[in-house]
């Protein structure tokens, strides 16, 4: 038998091993438990491996290290208690000074120990500690603790998401720096730095560009701070090139990424293993080199994104969120480096790293929803290579599960949305596929926030671009046409659909739920607290952002309310079967659908939606077709016979490949000669979108029995979206006047741009046909005089230059007389109200007494370059000038889909306004398709070789 006091080691031993963990609860350091339980287990050890023995010496060495480790958690629990008994939480006017920094430093070991624990507990009572220690402390100290308190609000919003901690983050920063400007105490690189860091997550999240600015000249700051007052400027420089790299990724500019990279190496690189924050650096710069790797497609950059992941993963503390995020970019950049070289190892080594990070934060964590897609990116390359099926069952739990986390962003939930759905199609689970689809699609709109500038509702959906084509594709082969043609108008046109107004179905859901529609209505109609953008004072911003998503918030739950009644399921959804057959009475609707995953024709017709497959129009043969056509209509090739050629075998190809299938499905009758020909909307999207469908036929068969072209055999007409059809002409009301009155607006001289000689010639020739034309030319036709004409004509023709912007497409502008100092762009034609003046009854040239609705705008005729074309990045928002004049109300707008050549764009309007005059009748819908087809058959004729000449022209809506 052992002694008695080796009996008491071991029991000892065995205690200590596991009291730290029971007795401290969630109050003492991490480091005291550890370093308690493994006092405890070197004394159970030693007890075991000397039963027999006495050695006094490891014994009492062993007591004694158990001895200092009960006495360090007994007095921090003891140190607690007489913090929380001392109502150390209570008012700031209860504790002094002292007490303030006892607890900012009670608040400061709390957030050191959160890293280490799965609960937020430990993370709210340090901010809360942070807090009262801010409120109560003076002078230099209150600024001090400001900077930590919203580091710390910062770091609970990277484990839980909230954005209001973001916001309250950036409050408290720029109090504190605010404070030290007033005070005329130094600059605190510490506030600027974490100001920098707020600002850049809350872009990141919300993708306000002004946010990023801020984010950048903060950090600059920040440095500035750090070198006048001679401290560290590393946390500083990392900000900084954060800020800037975060700028590249949303502006494009490289030299942003170089300058981020280098300042960062220039700093991690040379800091010791050891150092405190050297694996966040590296962590940060291994993800840079993997962002930069995906623009430029350089291996050596993914590699060097590997090896620093590694390095991160392999200095990060054991257990820390810090370890789990490394890993989890680490399984990213070996995914990426796989798809380039295809070595299968990598994807063993992701999933390896992936499983890890996964199982290192708790549900709900926004970070674990960026793990399990990783982890289900990387299973599902797995499956393909081996086949089994458990690992797609895994990577779909995984993905479907991460999109249905509310606690984070929008976008991230699409991104898992999207990993769900193309994997499932991947291996041809095609229905699983579309339920993925539908559930990202449904959350595009919150993607482009409308608290958010126009441009950053682009931008963050230009990532997005493809979606809902990709969806119909998959929703065709899994033989749910219906389905696909809602995928298609939910997912295309989000923008486009919010500026057109409210839900189809207001007005029956004002008839049967009265008091959910006025709500719906109400909080529709109440201005976005957002739209304000940032107050002088940045309290008055938070409370602006706050009420802004309180509003979201409360307009959503209406919304789910709404959908909660029978037959509303659906309300402020795509339209429905019915409503997409109610739109195609007066001829077929078809959608041309071009994706990499293979393209279809969706049929919609008066009795039905069904498909046909266009299996010669591959997405890269119609994308190369497209620069084909894009090359010969450049005004300097018109004249190139060679470049002609090539762009009338296009329209060739495109009746072989597009036109001829859909027309044979639609079995729509050959017109004879002098017959109208039968009407068809095109719904084009992807690459299809810049082709010109109407065009399409071998136009050498034009004079034949049965030609081979679209133009002789239908009348074509675009719509971005069947929404955008059907809301131009629910406020389409025919002309009423006797004799036409269009404004005419014409800029022969443009400043700053060159001479357009014939557009004084087409305005004149308006003129002799429509006495009552109103002209505005040169100096008269400014942004204010056309806004104001506008006012009383329902009918304009603009004859000037415009600009394509392709990068920000509610950009794209008319160029009048004051473009200089006056924009009149897509943004600013799209809140137009024309025809206003009709509405009111004084106005003598309405329908006063008639017993008619006032009159409302009836046509838009763009002669001006690219003004239907769309930006390749939202090619399916179908933002150009076309569409912005469809939103302010012109229910048949005719535009262009490349640019004009002056002389042919005024014989153009001539034929087509020729034939608008032969036809006009008051109270009758402008002829405005037929004049377009008529004077599209003319131009042909005059120029039959020279396609760019007589192709370009369009006419979009009813």
């Amino acid at each position: 038998m052992p002694p008695v006091w080796w009996q008491l080691a071991l029991a000892w031993g065995g205690l200590m091993a596991v009291l730290p963990w029971v007795m401290s609860g969630r109050d003492v350091d991490m480091r005291q438990r550890v370093w308690g339980s493994l006092a405890g287990l070197t004394l159970l050890g030693t007890a075991i491996r000397n039963v027999e023995s006495t050695d006094s010496v490891t014994l009492s060495a062993g007591v004694l290290v158990i001895v200092l480790a009960v006495a360090a958690s007994l007095s921090a629990r003891w140190r607690y208690r007489r913090l929380k008994d001392r109502g150390r939480w209570g008012s700031p006017g209860q504790a002094g000074a002292g007490a303030a920094e006892d607890r900012a430093a009670e608040g400061r070991t709390l957030l050191a120990r959160f890293g280490y624990e799965r609960g937020s507990e430990t993370l709210d009572r340090g901010i809360a500690m942070l807090r009262s220690a801010t409120e109560s402390a003076t002078g230099p100290r209150r600024l001090h603790h400001a900077g930590h308190l919203a580091q710390a609000l910062v770091t609970r919003y990277g484990r839980l998401g909230d954005p209001a901690d973001l916001d309250t983050a950036v409050d408290t920063a720029e109090w504190a720096v605010e404070a030290a400007a007033r005070s005329r105490a130094p600059r605190s690189a510490d506030a600027l730095t974490v100001l920098s860091q707020a600002l850049r997550l809350r872009f990141a999240r919300f993708g306000d560009a002004t946010d990023l600015t801020r984010a950048v000249d903060a950090a600059a700051a920040a440095v500035g701070a750090a070198e006048e007052s001679h401290r560290d400027p590393r946390p500083a420089f990392r900000q900084l090139g954060a800020a800037l790299y975060s700028r590249y990724l949303r502006f494009g500019e490289r030299a942003d990424a170089d300058e981020a990279i280098s300042l960062l190496e220039r700093y991690a690189e040379g800091l010791p293993r050891s150092h405190r924050g050297r694996a966040d650096d590296v962590l940060m710069l291994s993800q840079w080199y993997l962002w930069r790797a995906r623009e430029s497609r350089w291996l050596h950059d993914l590699d060097r994104a590997v090896a620093l992941g590694s390095d991160a993963v392999r200095t990060s503390p054991g257990g820390h969120p810090h370890r789990h995020l490394a890993r989890n970019h680490l399984a990213s950049a070996l995914l990426a480096r796989f798809e380039r070289r295809g070595d299968i190892a990598d994807v063993n080594e992701a999933v390896r790293h992936a499983e890890r990070a996964l199982r290192g934060f708790s549900p709900g964590d926004p970070p674990r929803v960026a793990s399990a897609c990783v982890l289900a990116g990387a299973l599902g390359y797995r499956y393909a290579r081996y086949g089994r099926p458990v690992d797609l069952e895994r990577a779909l739990d995984l993905a479907r599960t991460a999109a249905g986390t509310e606690s984070v962003g929008a976008e991230a939930r699409v991104a898992a949305g999207l990993i769900w759905a193309e994997t499932a199609a991947d291996h041809h689970r095609h229905r699983e596929a579309v339920a993925g689809f539908e559930g990202a699609i449904e959350l595009l709109p919150r993607v482009a926030d409308p608290g958010l500038a126009r441009e950053d509702q682009e931008y963050r959906l230009g990532h997005w671009g493809g979606t809902a084509g990709t969806a119909a594709a998959c929703a065709v082969a899994a033989g749910m046409p219906e389905q696909a043609a809602r995928l298609l108008e939910g997912g295309r046109g989000v923008l486009l659909s919010r500026s057109l107004g409210g839900p189809s179905r207001l007005d029956e859901l004002r008839r049967r739920h009265t008091g959910l529609a006025a709500e719906w209505e109400e909080l529709r109609g109440q201005p976005d607290p957002a739209a304000g953008g940032p107050g002088s004072h940045h309290a008055r911003e938070a409370d602006r952002r706050a009420e802004h998503r309180a509003l979201r918030e409360r307009q959503e739950s209406v919304l789910r309310r709404i959908r909660e009644q029978r037959g509303f399921e659906d309300f402020g959804r795509a339209p429905s079967r019915a409503e997409l057959l109610a739109q195609a009475s007066e001829g077929p609707i078809v959608y041309l659908n071009c994706t990499r995953r293979g393209s279809d024709a969706v049929l919609v017709t008066h009795d039905g939606i069904r498909t046909t497959p266009l299996r010669d129009a591959s997405w890269e043969v119609v994308s190369g077709h497209v620069s084909t056509i894009r090359n010969a209509v450049e005004v300097n090739h018109i004249g190139d016979l060679a470049a002609q050629r090539k762009a009338s075998q296009v329209l060739a190809w495109l009746w072989d490949a597009v036109a001829q299938p859909v027309l044979d499905a639609l079995d729509l009758p050959v017109p004879g000669d002098g017959e109208g020909r039968p009407r068809v909307w095109w719904v084009p999207t992807g690459p299809m979108s810049f082709l010109p469908i109407h065009a399409a036929g071998h136009h050498e068969t034009r004079h034949e029995r049965c030609p081979a072209t679209v133009l002789d055999r239908v009348e074509s007409s675009y719509t971005p979206t069947v929404r955008a059809l059907a809301a131009a002409r629910a406020g389409h009301i025919p002309p009423a006047e006797p004799r036409p009155r269009p404004l005419v607006v014409s800029l022969p001289e443009t400043p700053g741009g060159r001479p357009l000689r014939n557009a004084a010639p087409e305005a004149a020739f308006i003129e002799s046909l429509f006495p009552d034309a109103q002209v505005l030319s040169g100096p008269e036709a400014t942004r204010g005089s056309v806004v104001a004409r506008l006012a009383d004509r329902t009918w304009v023709h603009f004859a000037c230059h415009s600009v394509s912007d392709l990068r920000s497409p509610s950009r794209s502008r008319l160029l009048l007389h004051d473009h200089e100092t006056s924009d009149f762009a897509v943004a600013d034609v799209s809140a137009l109200r024309p025809g206003a003046a009709f509405a009111s009854p004084e106005n003598g040239s309405g329908r006063k007494g008639a017993g008619h609705a006032p009159a409302r705008p009836g046509l838009a005729y763009l002669s001006v370059c690219d003004s239907a074309r769309p930006a390749p990045a939202l090619v399916d928002e179908a933002i150009h000038l076309a569409s912005a004049f469809q939103v302010a109300g012109f229910p048949q707008v005719v535009a262009t889909l490349w640019p004009l050549a002056d002389r042919a764009a005024v014989s153009f309007a001539e034929d087509f306004y020729r034939e608008i005059r032969r036809r006009y009748a008051p109270d009758t819908r402008l002829p405005a398709s037929t004049a377009l087809h008529r004077a599209t058959h003319r131009a042909r004729e005059r120029y039959p070789h020279i396609p760019a000449v007589w192709a370009g022209h369009v006419h979009v809506g009813v």
